[in-house]
């Protein structure tokens, strides 16, 4: 469907040869040693890596066992099953553990056939994201760029923020994560430079609805009960109208549940957050808003809590 380049990655998204609707996001890599590393994201969000060296004569189907690691992570074993003549795929955990590990890792072992080889993981930290974002946009070049965190020049006496990149990145793997296991259709992941008035990690629309993930990395757990009253107050002091609000019941103690709602001009707005603790620390802000009927936000809130258990349980 189209290529593009991630530092020194060579990618492209795929369409299905029958159908010709999109299939998957995949990129590669050639090392000194002559094989070839390949990433793949499918449109169900589902990951691999390949294989794939010239001289290689395996037999397509045949599987072999393999064993592999990333930096001084303890080995995992896998199949690896020869999709071609010349290259073998492997399916990865879904987990945002592994997928992290992956972007932030310096150096992959694999080993296989008595033999041990080493791969530098260089650019995985942009490459894997970029994959990510164009997995969600179904293979469109529209919401996304070769390189998702790459920052205009700020013009003369304005500043930019910097945004830290393993942020982004973790929050949008988890917001393609928990939207496919909430079977959330038709969603777009929105782009660095899409919508920039809107806060958020993560940022994606799905008709009616705006949704954005944000990484709180830096709230002791002991704070997480005061984060509903400072979203309150934060809503309420910018609405400029009519403003309900409430914390929502939950039989789980883990998440925080709030509402709030403004009422202004004739039009109402509706934000449900959820607030949810991070195993690497601190918490996870998701929030759902949609303009008009609450029902939008509202459905999309139930979703995603409902999907939160699978993606970020123990």
């Amino acid at each position: 469907m189209r290529n593009f380049k991630v530092g020194d990655w060579t990618a492209g998204a795929y369409s299905n040869d029958t159908t010709r609707q999109f299939s998957h996001c995949a990129a590669t890599g050639t090392y000194g040693s002559g094989i070839s590393v390949l990433f793949s994201i499918s449109r169900d969000f589902h990951w691999s890596m390949g294989f794939a060296h010239p001289s290689w004569k395996l037999q397509p189907g045949a599987v072999y066992d393999i064993a592999f690691t990333v930096d001084d992570m303890q080995p995992i074993l896998a199949k690896a099953r020869a999709v071609k003549t010349l290259f073998v795929e492997v399916d990865l955990d879904g987990s945002g553990e592994l997928f992290a590990r992956f972007r932030r890792g310096r150096v992959l072992h694999v080993a296989a056939a008595s033999q041990v080889f080493s791969f530098n993981l260089t650019g995985t930290s942009q490459l894997l994201p970029a994959l990510l974002t164009c997995a969600a946009n179904r293979g469109s070049a529209v919401q996304t760029a070769a390189n998702p965190f790459e920052t205009k020049p700020a013009k003369s006496g304005a500043s930019t923020p910097r945004v830290d990149p393993n942020t982004v990145a973790e929050a949008t793997a988890l917001a393609a994560n928990l939207l496919s296991a909430a079977g959330i259709q038709g969603f777009t992941l929105l782009g660095p430079n899409d919508r920039p008035e809107i806060e958020g990690n993560a940022r994606w629309l799905q008709g009616e609805v705006l949704g954005t993930i944000n990484i709180m990395s830096n709230v002791p757990a002991g704070e997480f009960k005061n984060i509903p009253a400072y979203l309150i107050g934060y809503n309420a002091k910018a609405c400029k109208g009519t403003f309900f609000s409430g914390a929502i019941p939950d039989e789980t103690v883990e998440i925080g549940r709030v509402f709030t709602t403004c009422q202004r001009d004739g039009v109402t707005s509706t934000d449900y957050y959820l607030i949810v603790p991070r195993r690497a620390g601190g918490a996870y802000l998701i929030s759902t808003f949609s303009a008009g009927s609450e029902q939008p936000a509202k459905q999309a809130d139930a979703q995603l809590r409902s999907a939160v258990f699978k993606a970020l349980a123990p």
